[in-house]
């Protein structure tokens, strides 16, 4: 699906990305996660074309990104950044409306197509089509512009940090109910965060990368848990623990637990059981977190 191949990156003389090899499958979210000025934005923006490779080659569907059409390209990927970049003089409507306008499709279509999306992600129409962007929260105004990516029936989605300037609470409700479109629609996404603990609650595989190089290319389970070079160790020591805890899937403690609490999802993780079961429950999840661990260890 997206695929880089040796590719390397120069600003000015300075190597931004070296010899860079990695692969996206169909409907995976990959997370590309470093400090700033690691070089994963600048991955993030060669998936589009927005960067070139100084060396090397990015293919998207088995084909060289230099041998397709750009803007028609571009049209098929979503693109969400941090700071949304609704155009202010647009409605909600025009906004999330516009990919399917620029395609040339029927206004009955657009129209279906923005209140479907909206409603996927808990925009009421009624309240929230004829307002302006001025005049939305800062977690509307994220629920708009991906409803605007994803109105556009992308293939591939890429997120550049979209949620880190909402608070918590949004920010968590938001991101869950993104990742349960993506699951369900298998879209391909990319995102980029420097947050460890976002990374491991989202991801389907983790990139790390450091000083343009990537560490490890792993689930959040093996990337928490048998962490590959050094530069890994130290960039998720810091919240290794609660990062952990996100990693650990309850299915997961079923061989060293005998009965699971009934009020809790196998799929989900340990960290949101551990926000509502009783302190009996907690102690026998612990406990059998403590002997998972040990798994790693060997």
């Amino acid at each position: 699906m997206i695929e880089f191949s040796q590719v390397s990156k120069n600003f000015e003389g300075a190597s931004v990305l070296n010899k860079v090899n990695l692969k996206v499958n169909r409907g995976e979210f990959l997370v590309l996660l470093g400090a700033s000025g690691s070089g994963k934005t600048t991955m993030l923006k060669m998936i589009n074309g927005m960067e070139e490779p100084s060396a090397g080659e990015v293919m998207i569907h088995d084909k060289p990104l230099h041998q397709l059409d750009l803007v028609h390209l571009r049209r098929r990927i979503g693109y969400v950044i941090q700071d949304v970049g609704l155009f202010p003089h647009y409605s909600v409507f025009k906004n999330i409306g516009l990919l399917p306008k620029l395609a040339g499709e029927k206004p009955d279509d657009i129209e279906f197509k923005v209140k479907h999306w909206m409603k996927r992600l808990d925009l009421d129409y009624e309240e929230h089509a004829n307002k302006y962007p001025e005049n939305l929260s800062g977690g509307q105004a994220q629920r708009v512009g991906l409803a605007r990516a994803m109105a556009g029936e992308p293939d591939i989605m890429l997120l550049d940090e979209p949620f880190s300037a909402l608070d918590p609470l949004i920010r968590n409700q938001i991101r869950k109910d993104y990742r349960q479109i993506q699951k369900k629609e298998a879209i391909t996404t990319v995102m980029v965060t420097h947050d460890l603990l976002e990374a491991v609650e989202l991801a389907d595989k983790i990139c790390l990368i450091a000083d343009g190089e990537i560490q490890q290319i792993d689930t959040p389970e093996r990337l928490i848990f048998k962490p590959k070079t050094d530069k890994v160790k130290a960039f998720t020591a810091g919240d290794k623990y609660q990062a952990a805890l996100a990693a650990c899937k309850i299915h997961s403690l079923k061989p060293y637990v005998h009965q699971l609490p009934n009020n809790i999802r196998e799929e989900g993780t340990l960290l949101e059981a551990l926000q509502f079961v009783e302190d009996k429950d907690e102690q026998i999840l612990m406990k059998a977190f403590a002997q998972y661990k040990e798994q790693w260890r060997e």
